[in-house]
């Protein structure tokens, strides 16, 4: 499953290069703001992956 959600944010990134320009300048400007966004990214994206499979309760089972 994380494999899953790294790949599909590594493709995000691909896509969006000029976003990842502008994210990196973020990162080395302001680390705590760039955290926070990548915090918030990733909930975005495990939100979503969750339910698209709707396999989350079984996730936090395991």
């Amino acid at each position: 499953m994380r494999a899953f959600i790294l790949i599909f944010i590594l493709f995000f990134l691909v896509q969006n290069t000029t976003k990842m320009v502008d994210f990196i300048n973020i990162t080395v400007a302001n680390r705590n703001i760039s955290l926070v966004i990548i915090v918030i990214f990733n909930a975005l994206v495990v939100g979503i992956v969750s339910k698209l499979t709707k396999k989350e309760p079984e996730i936090k089972n395991m």
